[in-house]
């Protein structure tokens, strides 16, 4: 038996997986906020590919909701704007990203999840596997449905001890 991160991953690429390894896993969901959306947004246009599910796709408003200014009522509006063409199914505002994916059960044992900031290993208190990426890795991530190695050129997350 390993780590709960070496057993959730091979339980979803379906081999044992050790720690300093490099492997390629299914991404149950992935998840930016609108502090992260606007970069990873105008990273997804460069690509021109469809997102890999957008029902798999959790945009969060939790930072500067309502919006204090017009600037972040603009850049609010552009990531409303992007969620309709891509049509995303998830988007909420009822509170802080992290908890809000909890209590509305995204966050289930055994799920991979990578999110936009640093806070989304929090996952882990619930028996999943959660990531922060970044908002360049999450354009791979959300492109194409796999962590690690995606076909954006991301860098590979390792299982560590």
């Amino acid at each position: 038996m390993g780590t709960m991160s070496e057993e959730i991953l091979s339980r979803k690429v379906g081999r044992e997986v050790r720690a300093g390894e490099i492997v390629i896993v299914p991404v149950d969901y992935v998840m930016a906020h609108d502090q992260t959306s606007p970069l990873a947004i105008e990273s997804f246009r460069k690509l021109g590919k469809p997102l890999f599910d957008p029902q798999r796709t959790i945009i969060v408003f939790d930072h500067i909701i309502p919006a204090a200014t017009v600037q972040a009522a603009t850049l609010q509006r552009g990531i409303r704007s992007w969620m309709a063409e891509e049509q995303v199914g998830n988007f909420l505002q009822d509170g802080i990203c992290h908890q809000v994916l909890v209590e509305r059960g995204f966050v289930t044992p055994g799920a991979v999840i990578v999110g936009a900031d640093s806070h989304s290993c929090t996952y882990g208190a619930l028996g999943a596997f959660g990531t922060g990426d970044g908002l360049y890795g999450h354009r791979g991530r959300a492109r194409d449905g796999q962590d690690v190695a995606t076909r954006a050129g991301d860098r590979p997350i390792r299982a560590h001890r």
